[in-house]
């Protein structure tokens, strides 16, 4: 943020003004003011600290991040392991009570031989998994996730079973994250039913959409081991490794989001036409006709395209100008340089109450006067200027 006073919407003056809460909406956010939007970037300050001469301080910086649901679950997550962080330091453990845990990251592979309706997995099942023991913490069982992409996010992806050995020991609680509220509960972590583990795990539907699996698209599945200590009632999941399995991709036929290719039976528009198939399922078999006709159109204020009658597109007072009072084009220091030219330099400041924005600048100047070069997005005719889409910070 620029080191000036910045002005809120209800003209309320702040040198603060990302100091809001945005979970609970409340206090100086980014939507207040007219001009945070597109880039912004910001710089973190804390103090005042009295500091002796010559003294020595330490200090202690974490960097902590979060993945949330979304941009506000993220937020509240972030805030939770910042409390976690404040309050147990300086006794903050953050080392794992088992040694390696990545090693113990299941493998899942694609049975590439089962029936053509369903998605067959495996799982690698290995010894140094299901009898491990260390400070307490034993293999439970496994997770099986399916995600829209590749990834190595829980919050990403969706779980749709738990696999656990039979012990006696099934739902889990702790600390987790609600996806609805994005703040962290005390929740069920595994819910565990004494299930036994699998040697193969059918799937037959789309468990994210809740439908058909969808021929020629890819499905994203990952599995995790997770590890209990009964003593603490604490666990540790391994991280997620996905997988992308594409369903029928050997059968004949069209595939999801396959392309087809249009013929144009007469005319010479070059118009890009991009057909894909969404689902192959529901194929209909019959012939469609795609037609182009002269129509002319203006973006009105209020951003929808209407119909005009205007054979050039462009009529009287087809989109009423919006006034951009108070808003001016301020001259900044001039600097006279070599060949008795002078370099201009000036800035547009919007000020429009209702947050309008400017489509474009025309500057004109006295006959007679010689414009040698414009810089920044601008067109050049004779004594006349034209800046058109300027922008600031990514607006």
């Amino acid at each position: 943020m620029r080191p000036t006073r910045c002005k809120r919407i209800e003209s309320i003056f702040t040198k603060f003004p990302l100091s809001g809460n945005p979970i609970t909406d409340e206090g100086y956010l980014p939507k207040f003011f007219r001009y945070l939007c597109g880039d912004t970037r910001t710089t973190t300050s804390s103090g005042p600290f009295t500091l002796a001469v010559g003294d020595t301080q330490e200090v202690v910086i974490a960097q902590i991040a979060a993945m949330g649901n979304n941009h506000l679950n993220s937020v509240a997550l972030l805030k939770y392991y910042s409390d976690i962080v404040q309050s147990e330091y300086p006794n903050l453990n953050i080392s794992l009570p088992i040694s390696n845990v990545e090693i113990l990251s299941p493998i899942i592979k694609v049975n590439e031989f089962s029936e053509y309706d369903i998605i067959e997995l495996n799982i690698e099942r290995e010894d140094s998994i299901e009898i491990f023991s260390e400070n307490e913490y034993k293999f439970q069982g496994y997770n099986l996730y399916q995600s829209e992409q590749s990834t190595e996010f829980f919050t990403s992806a969706h779980k749709l079973f738990t696999y656990d050995k039979i012990d006696g020991v099934t739902n889990i609680y702790g600390n987790t994250l609600d996806p609805l509220s994005g703040y962290i509960i005390n929740g069920l972590l595994y819910s565990g039913t004494n299930s036994g583990l699998p040697n193969k795990i059918i799937i037959d539907k789309d468990y994210i959409l809740n439908s058909a699996l969808i021929k020629g698209k890819t499905y994203y599945y990952g599995v995790t081991s997770y590890f209990y200590n009964e003593e603490t009632n604490k666990t540790i999941e391994t991280s997620l490794n996905t997988i992308g399995v594409v369903f029928q991709e050997d059968l004949p036929g069209a595939k999801y989001m396959e392309e087809i290719e249009p013929l144009i039976l007469q005319g010479n528009s070059d118009a890009d036409i991009l057909i894909e198939i969404v689902n192959p399922e529901e194929l209909t078999g019959d012939t469609y006709e795609i037609t182009f006709g002269e129509q002319h159109y203006y973006l009105n204020n209020d951003g929808e395209w209407k119909k005009t009658n205007y054979p050039d597109s462009v009529g009287t007072n087809l989109s009423k100008p919006v006034d951009q009072s108070p808003s001016k084009l301020i001259p900044l220091e001039s600097i006279y340089a070599h060949n008795q030219t002078l370099d201009l330099h000036l800035l547009f400041e919007n000020n429009a109450p209702d947050l309008n924005y400017a489509d474009g600048i025309k500057v004109i100047f006295p006959d007679g006067i010689v414009i040698n070069i414009v810089f920044g997005n601008s067109l050049n005719f004779q004594n006349r200027v034209h800046f058109h889409l300027i922008q600031r910070d990514g607006c």
